[in-house]
Order: C-alpha cells, then structure tokens, then sequence
C-alpha cells in the first residue's frame, strides 16, 4: 500500500432498528465482529488508519430520530477502532432513512405525481417553499444525522453534500458528491421511478478534481437514469450504491469515454443473511498511478462466515468483488482551468488580530466539526432550541418547529460568536441531563 493512499470503510444497507425477537442478539453480535473485524483488518492487514467511513444509504430503518441516535453511538466506535475522528463519517440517504409515519396525505400526493409525471412534477413542486418542505419532512431526523457529519441535504432538490476532499500524491485532489435518490421516495418504490432531477444530475466539473459519487440506489432505479448515466461518464471516476445488497465491483470502458468504476455495497446488516446476501462490507484503498496519471481503487471485500460466526475475507472475491482497478481517464480536459486569483497584500503592521499558523487553523476546522456532530446528531430538536433561546437567538417562548434551514443559519449565528469551548460544554450538559452521555 502506497503512503500517500488513502483507506475508507464502505457500510451500506445497516438498518438500524429492524430487529424484532432473536434477531436483535444475532444483529448486535454482527455489530460487534464487525468492529473486532476492522480493528484486526487496520491493525495487522492494511496496517494503516482509516481516512473516513462510507455510508451509501439506509443507516437506518425508519428514518427516526432514536435509529439514528443508535448509528451514531456505533459509528462513533467503528471510527475509533479504525483510527479515524468520529466527524470523519460521510452519509447519503436511502430510501428506509425515510421516516413514512410523516407522508402527509398531501405528500404521498405528490409523490405519486412524480412518479407518474416525472421532472415536470418534481420541479413544480420543488418551485413551492410549501411543497418542498412536505417533500422534505420525510426525511427530518435524517437531515440532523446528515448535517452533524457535514453533510446537509440541498433542500431544493439539490445534491446530499459536495464539500469533503482529500489529497493523493502528486498533490491530486478528489472529491465526495453525494446524491439524495431518496427524493421521490414513497411507500411503494417501484424500480425505475425514482427520480434525481436535474439539480442533481447534471454534476458540475472542477478543474483539477477527481470526482466519486455516493448515491444510495444504482441506476436502474431511477427514471432519469439515462441522462444521469452520461453525466456521470463525463465527470465521475467512480459511482459507489448500495441498496440491492448483492456486492459487485465493474469496471466500465467505452470508447471515446472515460472509464468509470461502478461499486455496488453488500448490505451491512440485512433483514435475512441468506443466499448472497450475507453480512458484508469494503475497505477501498484510493491512490494515484504516477506513471498512468490516473486514479487507481483497490477494493477489499469482507463477509460473514457463518461457520466461524465472524468477519473475513471474501472467499468469492473473484466474482468481481474484489481487485484493484485503474480508472484511466481518455479525454483531454485541458481546457478546465483553475481560476487565478489576485493575491491581495497583507500589512502585517496594521493587522491588529494576530493570524492564526496553518496547525491553529485546522484545530479550530477539528473543535468546529466536532460541535457541529454533536449539536445535530446527539441532541433532540428541543434541546437544540431551548440552546438557541439561551444564547438570545430565538425568544423565550418560541415553540413552533423551525425549519431545518431556519436551525442551521442560527447554528452558524452561534458558532460565529467564537465562544466554541463554552457551546461544548453546554452541548455536553444538555447530553447528561437527558441521560444519554456519549
């Protein structure tokens, strides 16, 4: 493994609060390998820290607010075992993040007009704050897990967080897109019905970045999977789903494109360990070729082996699970350029605040992602609010629900005063009273 490699876990399909009867004891002892497991791979396999953790989709079951608590507690240790920071955990919606108890009749509506009509219903609503927040509720517990890890829907049928980068060598920059396929999601999703939109699909390219998307269902499940598909060949390297819980790894080239590697997830943890879908999971080791100039993914596949009741390697890896893959890219972007910015001079004389070095800088990036995790993840909407009240951004008696871009833009309000330290202390007290100290 090269050193300037990067690893990541890819979960998908963990389901959070499925169990019912005996099934709870067999889930939580697969939970509990499953940490074993990655702790034995990074300590004595790869012999390296994870870099992040990859959740394509269905954290949960029922999108509530409790499943989700529960997938952070344990998150949060699966981070631990493989060496990385708990905020460093990266998160798309599926469909069963979903809470369906809140599809209003108004909702399930116009669900069945996207579904029906397509792009043309999923605009006209989106083009409504009334609608789009109807369209949005659904996923409510899902948006404060989502934005706790930094990575917040688009609540106007955009993307499900774009900001996460991170280098290879030779200084090469790639990027997570994340894509919410959950959008059109209702009771009975059909394959094929599902719908992006375009706000998603077309997926803007920046110079000098090698893209990844993460999307919870594959293609085929999407009505507008055909333009989505030639988006994607012209701009991703890499399209990783889970959803189907069959795990498989393809490499696609075609002439006059660029090759794009297709991951699709095992589940974690599915309702029924039977046939080919086993408990299962990845670590994808990312790097940079030199000598090709093109990204290269290595792909180790771990299952359940029933006999031994643990994690081990994929003894079928070589039905196309396992590998490592180079993504060659044929065509010649030199016309993207990166734009020059003009360098304004500093008076170092004048400055009255002192600058902070680049190790302050990426504290306070640490001390930030931290509070911003604990704030939406591990704290109730009514813990977050009466916050708000005693920090004077919202008035004694408010007790209307806010809208979640209503919660964020004070959060930024509350973190901006620049008294960090003391909102974690709060976060923390609020936690303890509630008896749930993490």
């Amino acid at each position: 493994m090269q050193q300037d490699s990067k690893l990541f876990l890819h979960l998908s399909d963990i389901h959070f609060g499925q169990e019912k009867g005996g099934t709870l004891f067999v889930h939580n002892d697969v939970k509990e390998r499953l940490i074993d497991d990655v702790l034995h791979v990074v300590a004595n396999e790869l012999e390296r820290p994870l870099a992040g953790i990859i959740v394509s989709g269905d954290t949960a079951y029922s999108g509530t607010a409790e499943e989700f608590k529960e997938a952070g507690k344990w998150l949060d240790r699966v981070a631990e075992a493989g060496g990385c920071k708990p905020t460093d955990v990266h998160v798309v919606p599926g469909n069963h993040d979903i809470d369906r108890k809140k599809i209003s009749g108004a909702a399930a509506w116009m669900l069945a007009e996207i579904q029906t009509k397509g792009e043309e219903a999923l605009d006209k609503f989106l083009a409504v704050d009334r609608d789009c927040e109807l369209l949005y509720d659904r996923l409510r517990d899902y948006r404060s897990f989502a934005e706790g890890y930094g990575c917040p829907l688009d609540l106007s049928g955009g993307h499900a967080g774009d900001e996460f980068t991170f280098e290879l060598g030779c200084k090469k920059i790639v990027r997570f897109l994340g894509l919410n396929s959950a959008l059109a999601c209702s009771e009975n999703d059909k394959e094929g019905l599902l719908l992006l939109g375009a706000k998603q699909r077309v997926l803007r390219e920046r110079a000098g970045e090698t893209l990844i998307v993460l999307c919870h269902h594959p293609l085929n499940w999407l009505n507008d999977a055909a333009d989505a598909w030639k988006y994607l060949r012209r701009t991703a390297s890499v399209f990783i789903s889970g959803h189907e819980h069959e795990p498989s790894v393809q490499l696609k080239s075609e002439t006059g494109h660029s090759d794009i590697l297709l991951i699709s997830a095992g589940a974690t943890i599915p309702p029924k360990a039977e046939g080919p879908y086993n408990f299962a999971y990845y670590f994808l080791e990312f790097d940079w070729e030199t000598e090709a100039d093109s990204l290269a993914v290595s792909v180790h596949s771990r299952c359940w082996d029933d006999e031994k009741k643990r994690f081990g390697t994929d003894q079928d890896a070589a039905n196309q699970k396992s590998g490592k893959f180079l993504i060659t890219d044929h065509l010649d972007n030199a016309e993207l350029q990166k734009p020059v910015l003009e360098e304004q001079p500093i008076d170092l004389e004048e400055t009255e605040e002192e600058i902070p070095k680049e190790g302050a800088l990426l504290k306070m990036e640490e001390i930030s992602a931290n509070i911003t995790l604990r704030f939406f993840r591990d704290l109730t909407a009514n813990q977050r609010r009466q916050i708000f009240i005693e920090n004077g951004l919202l008035p004694s008696d408010w007790s209307e629900h806010m809208k979640h871009s209503v919660e964020t833009l004070l959060f930024r309000q509350l973190l901006s005063k620049g008294n960090a330290a003391e909102l974690e202390k709060l976060i923390i007290k609020r936690i303890e009273e509630s008896g749930e100290t993490s």
